[in-house]
């Protein structure tokens, strides 16, 4: 039906829409919810690289744990306890009012 080419051809292409939309969009959406004082072009792109590369690290992650843990569902448990390992330890959001941010 389709070859080996145009799989992953497709497979790259929808990845890093993925990639680039979900940090886009989540940009957006802290940015207007945190309402960081000092708003320009700088500080939301240099943000959503931010997100990009801590989207690009997990997705590598993710896909080590896929080749290292032979079956799926022992896979999306230790993938599930590297997250919260990885999130016990998160500090990406500061507290505005320390004046961090300005």
């Amino acid at each position: 039906m389709y070859g080996a080419s145009s799989y992953y051809f497709a497979r790259t292409v929808i990845s890093i829409m993925t990639f680039f939309f979900y940090p886009f969009l989540l940009t957006l959406c802290m940015i207007w919810f945190i309402g960081l004082p000092v708003l320009n072009f700088t500080v939301f792109v240099s943000w959503c690289l931010d997100l990009l590369l801590i989207c690009l690290v997990a997705s590598s992650i993710g896909m080590t744990i896929g080749c290292i843990v032979p079956e799926s569902s022992q896979a999306i448990l230790v993938a599930n306890l590297v997250v919260i390992m990885f999130n016990l330890g998160a500090g990406l959001l500061a507290n505005t009012n320390s004046g961090y941010l300005v």
